[in-house]
């Protein structure tokens, strides 16, 4: 595994802090749910609370359900999980290819 570059870092932050609510919700459900990501660890890389976190999934939830529980649902076509990796891979897209 090679070390990650501290600038494109940086950069991933900034850009996540920079999205919409509906995609940082979106990430915030792919990332607690499915990676199993520490909320503490979410709401510091998103610039936010932990609660904030837990609100901002919630919602995503609630506007794009699964009809399963926890990031179990193998990633159903347009459920908050599936949008929200999409979105992480738009970011980290977005960012290193103009770091």
């Amino acid at each position: 595994m090679q070390p990650i570059d501290l600038d494109i870092l940086e950069a991933l932050r900034k850009r996540l802090r920079q999205l919409p609510s509906s995609d940082r919700g979106d990430i915030c459900a792919y990332w607690l749910d499915v990676l199993h990501v520490s909320p503490v660890l979410v709401a510091e890389f998103l610039g936010a609370t932990a609660i904030a976190i837990r609100v901002h999934r919630c919602r995503a939830l609630a506007i794009h359900p699964c009809g399963s529980v926890r990031g179990q649902c193998g990633g159903a076509d347009g459920c908050a999980h599936e949008r929200g990796k999409r979105a992480q891979h738009r970011v980290v897209r977005d960012v290193t290819a103009n770091p």
